[in-house]
């Protein structure tokens, strides 16, 4: 189903199982380990088991592309109930595995390897899987609509860029953030700047994420900029802005707005 594998390393921590987050200019989906920031003040070394994780999470990422491809959901659980007794928590096998093969997904349908059918089959399949992890999740958080009532609760504010229909990257950061005690909202559908204004002024997040999927979509996101820009300070939030396009280096500025390639680098704030 893949033909060339996409440029790019996934990194874990080598203790604790947490996705640490996407290491460029590697020539597959492999796994490496590293030590994630909340570790290292007590981890002075590796050890001979990084090794046999590393096997066992390629051998989960393995079995649950196998299983898309059957579009097999019972497989699906049995797998992430596996690596959940093997200490992966289950939101870090959809950050960490599911996320970056629905990126490679997209490569092969873009390289004609892969039909729309076999696409959107693969699709849903992760999509299901996501409800798996949500629907099981120990950790609140809020992923439809937005009400004042939140204001207190919101650090990150998600949201795709318009044009971009593909809701389900956003959803599994939103949950990863939220298992890391970091407070996530996503907001729904096509955002007009007038109505983000009004949601931002109720609920005063700290950063602003958002999903841009093609680089033609910029021209959506500068409008969001310039409009948020134009916030009085003590309400205006950070812009960071990640997603395919950002990834693989289509955009590369957009005034007023932090350019994240590797998303996860969000995990690491203190």
């Amino acid at each position: 189903m893949v033909a060339n594998a996409s440029k790019i390393m996934l990194k874990w921590c080598s203790y604790c199982q947490d996705f640490i987050g996407e290491v460029p200019d590697y020539e597959n989906l492999d796994i490496s380990h590293g030590i994630c920031w909340e570790c290292r003040p007590k981890t002075p070394s590796f050890s001979t088991t990084d090794f046999e994780r590393a096997r066992l999470l390629k051998g989960i990422q393995r079995k649950l592309f196998v299983a898309g491809q059957r579009n097999d959901l019972n497989a699906a659980e049995a797998i992430i109930a596996d690596a959940a007794e093997a200490g992966i928590k289950p939101v870090n096998v959809l950050i960490g595995t599911v996320a970056p093969l629905l990126y490679r997904v997209g490569e092969d349908w873009k390289r004609g390897t892969l039909s729309v059918e076999e696409e959107h089959r693969f699709t849903a399949f992760c999509e299901r899987t996501y409800y798996l992890v949500a629907e099981n999740a120990d950790f609140g958080t809020s992923m439809n609509s937005l009400r004042a009532s939140d204001a207190q609760d919101t650090e990150f504010l998600l949201l795709n860029a318009p044009g971009n229909r593909h809701t389900l990257a956003i959803r599994i950061l939103a949950l990863a953030l939220a298992s890391r005690g970091m407070r996530a909202r996503i907001a729904d559908g096509p955002v007009d700047p007038d109505e983000l204004v009004a949601t931002i002024d109720a609920l005063r997040p700290g950063a602003l994420l958002v999903s841009m999927a093609l680089a033609e979509q910029s021209s959506g996101v500068v409008t969001i900029t310039q409009r948020v820009e134009s916030l009085p300070k003590a309400m205006r939030p950070k812009i960071i802005v990640g997603g395919y396009a950002v990834k693989l280096g289509l955009v590369s500025h957009i005034p007023g707005a932090v350019l994240m390639p590797d998303i996860s680098a969000l995990f690491a704030m203190p």
